[in-house]
């Protein structure tokens, strides 16, 4: 069994998440190899995130992947950390959630309650966060920071470290 550790930092989009999966689903496919993503990220396009999203929970290697939180995760990251069935949490570090205030690229086309509804759904789905807390939440906060100890409790993390893997794959893009 070997292991995969993935490294990404860079802006959420579509060309950063196709790759992103590419690389996971090429070297899962090969077999016998666990994937570790260690993400950095403070978000970007929210519907490359979902798409994302929505495919790893469709596709039957979630139980190969865990996702590492070293420091911050914000914004459209979020959902991508949220579609590990495995998710690490390592000590003082901060996830952030907001209501979306800027459409643009692949966003563009949907209207903020639409893209805050689906939002909510993942939290829902992922997390002990109902889609009508994720809306309290969006409504009283401007941005949202979740601590290591809240998001255990929140059910964001459900496995806590403290240390990561060492990444041999990094994407900054």
């Amino acid at each position: 069994m070997s292991i995969m550790n993935i490294y990404f930092s860079g802006r959420v989009s579509e060309d950063s998440v196709n790759l992103l999966f590419d690389v996971i689903q090429e070297n899962i496919k090969k077999g016998g190899i666990d994937i570790n993503l260690i993400l950095s990220s403070s978000g970007g396009e929210v519907i490359p995130a979902i798409a994302f999203y929505y495919k790893i929970k469709n596709n039957n290697f979630n139980d190969k992947l865990t996702v590492y939180n070293p420091s911050m995760i914000g914004s459209a990251a979020t959902l991508i950390y949220l579609a590990f069935t495995k998710r690490v949490v390592l000590p003082s570090t901060l996830f952030m959630v907001h209501s979306i205030a800027v459409k643009s690229g692949k966003d563009a086309q949907y209207s903020i309650a639409i893209l805050n509804d689906m939002l909510g759904e993942i939290f829902e789905e992922t997390t002990s966060i109902t889609k009508l807390d994720y809306a309290d939440i969006i409504v009283k906060y401007p941005k949202k920071y979740y601590t290591d100890q809240e998001v255990m409790t929140k059910g964001i993390s459900n496995l806590a470290s403290t240390t990561i893997p060492q990444p041999n794959i990094y994407f900054g893009i």
